[in-house]
């Protein structure tokens, strides 16, 4: 068995590789592969990589092509584990330079080595390519790419980070809560996510800094209202870069829809904070990497005094949450459960529903016109039928983000979290699930599902309701 550091070591791994390849911080390469791993990704036409060396030799100059670049990492779900190896499987969005976006799944074989954990192999595979394209293959000259290289960096080891399992998973819930917060109006709750004296600097995207709790809450909150109910903010990618005592330097990204047509791409660097109620924000800047056809990477022209003017009254601050009464085993568990979501669907393994929701469990998808769900059975059979001339799960990707544990006892818990749907028909949703889980003899599942749609994507041009076959199933399933 691993333990709780262990996984989240894995996790951070699968985190740091989106990072290394948008940020260029090549010389942190060797905190992702080992020293004789293999990077593999003929399924999308290019030839397997062995050894870090050569890895290094193509990985960088095919990657500095793309300044726009975006890796996302999502739904990270352990297959198998062993004291010293584990077999990963987790899910990708990547923006490319032609504003493409693709999806698709990570098959990693990981090795603990005396470094901490590595990608000993690691396989890509494609799901689906954004707006309708042809699932195409990369088409590289080497030669030329090559010829042109800059030297590789030298590799630097990973910083020992001395926090605790519960400081790690404080940071990672900090992360999760923002984009609740912004999205759902938890105004009272913001409080959870900045200092006091906190610094939130979206210069980057011509917005001014905003400097202090008070002044963060009269800024943010009447321009994300102003956003309207589209708005959906997905955090991924959370690592922890280096950290002393009580502060901790984090980088994230953010995928953020702000309506059908208007998708954003970037990062947060964050300084992070402990205080007395717990790890806050001290300062966030944002980096905008690629930008959706309506924004067109252009800075946000705001006029604040008619925002302010017309902004309501400011809710007073909530009190800090009680601590949750689970133990890091259990919110590691909660997090995989949420991640098992997507890969059952995707990966079409109805006999693995069981591993997600109990046996007379409900799922809610009438946000979208679809009827209520009760029972494994009636699930199977209503999501799982694959209408005529479809392979099952072709073209489809359920990306789970955000998971923020709202309230918990010892066998309960209600859970808010996000999801990015890239569906059958190439249409993209954004939205959320409120879920109940209760824990059985099997481990956690959940009780109740309830989704809620914010958004859709760039692709779709047809109904925003899913069509169902004359049985009441789900036509594209």
């Amino acid at each position: 068995m691993i333990t709780p550091r262990d996984r989240l070591d894995i996790l951070d791994v699968q985190n740091l590789y989106g990072h290394v390849l948008d940020r260029g911080l090549w010389d942190r390469l060797g905190q992702v592969f080992a020293a004789d791993g293999i990077f593999d990704p003929s399924d999308v036409g290019l030839p397997p990589m062995i050894g870090m060396e050569e890895i290094r030799r193509k990985l960088i100059p095919l990657e500095e092509r793309n300044p726009k670049r975006c890796h996302h990492s999502t739904n990270v779900i352990f297959l198998e584990t062993a004291p010293a190896s584990a077999r990963v499987l987790s899910k990708y969005i990547c923006n490319h330079a032609t504003g493409i976006i693709s999806y698709g799944e990570y098959e990693d074989d990981m090795i603990r080595t005396d470094a901490g954990w590595r990608i000993a192999r690691r396989q890509t595979r494609r799901r689906a390519l954004g707006r309708g394209e042809a699932n195409a293959k990369f088409a590289i000259d080497w030669d030329a790419l090559l010829a042109n290289a800059p030297p590789p960096q030298p590799l630097r080891e990973a910083p020992a980070l001395g926090l605790s399992v519960e400081d790690r998973l404080a940071l990672l819930d900090l992360q999760n809560l923002c984009g609740h917060v912004l999205d759902r109006g938890l105004w009272d709750r913001i409080g959870e996510i900045f200092a006091a004296d906190g610094v939130f600097d979206p210069s980057n995207v011509g917005l001014p800094p905003m400097t202090g709790l008070a002044e963060i809450r009269e800024k943010l909150i009447p321009l994300e209202d102003g956003a309207g109910p589209t708005r959906c903010h997905h955090s991924t990618n959370a690592v922890i870069l280096a950290a002393d005592g009580d502060r901790a330097t984090m980088l994230s990204k953010y995928l953020c829809s702000a309506g059908p047509a208007a998708i954003s791409y970037g990062e947060y660097e964050d300084e992070c904070v402990r205080t007395a109620e717990g790890w806050r924000i001290a300062r966030r800047k944002t980096f905008r990497r690629a930008a959706g056809v309506e924004i067109a990477g252009a800075p946000f022209t705001i006029e604040w005094d008619g925002l302010l003017a017309n902004a309501p009254p400011r809710p007073a601050l909530a009190a800090p949450p009680a601590p949750l009464p689970l133990s890091a085993e259990d919110r590691l568990d909660i997090e995989a459960l949420l991640a098992l979501y997507g890969h059952v669907f995707d990966r079409h393994w109805p006999e693995r529903l069981d591993e997600v929701f109990t046996a007379d469990g409900v799922f809610d998808p009438s946000s979208v016109g679809l009827t209520v769900v009760r029972g494994l059975n009636a699930f199977r059979d209503k999501f799982f039928h694959v209408a005529p001339g479809v392979t099952p799960g072709e073209g489809r990707a359920h990306h789970t983000t955000n998971v923020t544990i709202l309230t918990a006892t010892d066998t309960t818990a209600r859970l808010l979290s996000k999801y990015v749907v890239r569906h059958h028909s190439a249409a993209v949703a954004f939205g959320e699930y409120e879920d109940d889980l209760v824990r059985t003899e099997r481990g956690w599942r959940i009780a109740r599902r309830k989704t809620y749609r914010r958004a859709l994507g760039l692709d779709d041009g047809k109904s925003d309701r899913f069509s169902v076959d004359a049985d009441g199933r789900l036509a594209t399933a």
